[in-house]
């Protein structure tokens, strides 16, 4: 049985919220389908609250330094955007200007599950076309689908498949990562580079949990990052387009990264359209006067948030990468959410667009990173195939994203 809730859509409440100690991501006891989440990932980062999850922050945090994040770029995200893109002209016809149809949902879910194998430390995922990936692939969506449980009208019948899923991909790939990485610790000196050889190295927290939290954790590392970047992804390319059918001069722009960073921040503010739900660990006043018991749920309309974000920043509402921006809040608004349970992972997703970050060496980001790819690639929409959305959720998602690329590699876009 759900809580007691109250609905806030005011920007000072939303942000009082997502900034109080007594306010959790919604728990299990209080409903709203987070016991179906937490069939998955109980105890893991997300889970957390006070002090336990403080310390859990600050230990995973090295995961995600600049040094880290530019190596995770270079290494793996880059490698397998451009091997992607390979694949996906392969299937061009011999004389044909454009590809056959490519899912964009499923070649960005390709491609960030790589980088999360590679942050979580799964050994032998490198081959994108092999066997082995398509079997990681097929366990993951159907975690995920469980992972979105609260925006499903009727989550009950993927429970079983998601947790025989989660079985077989601790089996099969975290387990003989695990063993490969323990039997190798007392050799490392090194500080660890990757989810598994960290939770090893720092039993003394870890231990405090069921030995099964450590594949909760990293099973909440794929399930929180791999689809949400692979949607906002899809997401920014249809707002490109729809914003190049009016402006097909701006096209050019796709090599520009600053471009691409402001269309993709101004996109994920705008599909940042679920509520979040908190749960209240004591009782609290709201500014506005709200009253909220302990135990009590209070339901924070994103997208009301984030258009008063809009307006306080001097915006148009709406997509406009030339649109004016001042500093009071971040362009994106609450696509990370906010506070204390602010999403680990940002800096992965957004590169130089974290403060302090400027400069000729800055890293791009996932996001940024991705799109300059699929613009060099000549991406576009299938004009024969628009994308399509669940119809049983309530978050906007799609359910495929049919693209085409250039057959072959165009002449690069300069910037103007």
């Amino acid at each position: 049985m759900d809580a007691a809730a109250h609905s806030v859509d005011a920007l000072p409440d939303v942000q009082f919220v997502l900034r109080s100690r007594d306010f959790v991501p919604v728990r299990p006891e209080s409903g709203f389908k987070a016991d179906y989440v937490a069939r998955l990932t109980h105890d893991s980062l997300a889970d957390l609250t006070g002090t336990a999850h403080f310390e859990r922050r600050r230990l995973l945090s090295v995961l995600f330094t600049r040094p880290r994040l530019q190596r995770y770029e270079d290494q793996t995200l880059v490698p397998a955007v451009t091997a992607a893109i390979a694949a996906a002209r392969r299937s061009a016809d011999p004389g044909t200007a454009l590809t056959g149809p490519t899912d964009l949902l499923v070649l960005g879910r390709q491609i960030f599950l790589a980088l999360a194998a590679r942050i979580i430390g799964l050994d032998g995922l490198e081959d994108l076309d092999g066997p082995r990936f398509a079997r990681y692939n097929d366990d993951f969506v159907q975690m995920e689908r469980l992972a979105r449980a609260k925006f499903i009208d009727d989550p009950e019948p993927l429970v079983e498949q998601a947790l025989a899923a989660q079985e077989r991909w601790r089996r099969a790939y975290f387990q003989p990562s695990w063993d490969r990485r323990l039997h190798e610790r007392p050799a490392q000196t090194a500080a660890p580079d990757n989810l598994i050889s960290l939770i090893i190295a720092n039993q003394a927290h870890y231990g405090q949990w069921d030995p099964g939290l450590a594949a909760r954790e990293a099973t909440l590392f794929q399930n929180a990052s791999v689809g949400s970047s692979a949607g906002a992804i899809c997401h920014a390319v249809e707002d490109l387009e729809r914003w190049f059918a009016g402006r097909p001069q701006d096209r050019a722009r796709t090599a520009d990264p600053e471009f691409l960073r402001r269309a993709l921040a101004d996109s994920l503010r705008l599909h940042a359209n679920n509520v979040l739900i908190r749960t209240a660990l004591a009782a609290a006043v709201l500014p506005s006067g709200i009253r909220v018991a302990a135990g009590e749920v209070v339901i924070l309309d994103r997208r009301a948030a984030n258009t008063a974000i809009e307006r306080a920043s001097g915006a148009q509402h709406g997509f406009d990468p030339y649109g004016r921006w001042d500093d009071l809040y971040p362009r994106y608004g609450l696509a990370f959410g906010g506070g204390a349970h602010t999403c680990i992972a940002r800096p992965v997703v957004l590169g130089a667009a974290e403060p302090g970050s400027a400069g000729p060496s800055q890293r791009h980001g996932l996001g940024v990173t991705t799109l300059l790819a699929l613009y060099a690639a000549g991406v576009r929409l299938d004009a024969a195939l628009p994308p399509e959305r669940y119809a049983d959720m309530t978050r906007d998602t799609f359910r495929t994203f049919p693209v085409r690329f250039a057959a072959a590699p165009p002449v690069p876009a300069v910037a103007s």
